[in-house]
């Protein structure tokens, strides 16, 4: 049964494909790196602001938390 591939696996033994290797995992790394910091930045200040309101915070309905209906 073959092995199931993943997108970081080095697919040829040469010094390029190593390369290209660290090169795609390490801008996987920085993305979601990039992502927690912008995206949970912004949850977290939502977060602080419906506290602050003194209001349920939804985290269905993210990134404003407030309840539509």
């Amino acid at each position: 049964m073959p092995d199931p591939k993943s997108k970081f696996d080095v697919r040829g033994d040469s010094f390029l494909a190593h390369c290209k290797h660290t090169i795609v995992f390490a801008a996987y790394v920085l993305q979601t790196f990039l992502a927690w910091v912008f995206l949970g930045g912004l949850v977290r200040r939502a977060y602080r602001k419906a506290r602050k309101e003194g209001r349920l915070f939804y985290v269905d309905r993210l990134p404003s938390g407030k309840n539509s209906q």
